[in-house]
């Protein structure tokens, strides 16, 4: 009677794992179509002409939603902030943008601004490439034309 039951069980959970795979294996063959029928890859990135970064002051509490177009530069407080790239994956991807930032001080007394970042920021993960200063917090929004 036993012996019934365990090869019932292992037969319906091994019925169970090649149905899912099925739908695995189906669900990865679809391919995305944009608006005029062509076939667009899941993992392109897209170049975007504008960046949205947000700068948070960290002794007012103050936040400020910058909208930079690439390769121009804004100066807020003490900072230079240059966007040179901003790719944003495709909608059928997770929600991702990276923008390349250069970021310059200027302290006082200091005729030239020195740089204090430069590099990818990513807006699903904040925390694995950001500008470490004492008053200001420099986070990617988002990507677009």
């Amino acid at each position: 009677m036993y012996k019934l039951v365990i090869l019932f069980l292992l037969l319906s959970t091994s019925i169970a794992a090649f149905s899912e795979e099925e739908m695995l294996n189906s669900n990865t063959e679809e391919t995305a179509l944009n608006q005029d029928g062509e076939i667009v890859e899941e993992n392109f990135i897209h170049d975007k002409s504008k960046a949205t970064i947000q700068v948070l002051n960290k002794i007012t509490a103050k936040a400020n939603y910058l909208e930079i177009p690439i390769k121009s530069e804004v100066i807020l407080g003490t900072l230079l902030i240059k966007v040179n790239a901003c790719w944003k994956a495709s909608p059928y991807d997770l929600s991702e943008n990276k923008i390349l930032l250069n970021i310059a001080e200027k302290k006082i007394g200091q005729k030239e601004y020195k740089t204090i970042f430069n590099g990818w920021m990513f807006s699903s993960s904040p925390g694995i490439s950001s500008l470490e200063h004492s008053v200001y917090d420099v986070i990617a929004i988002n990507c677009y034309n």
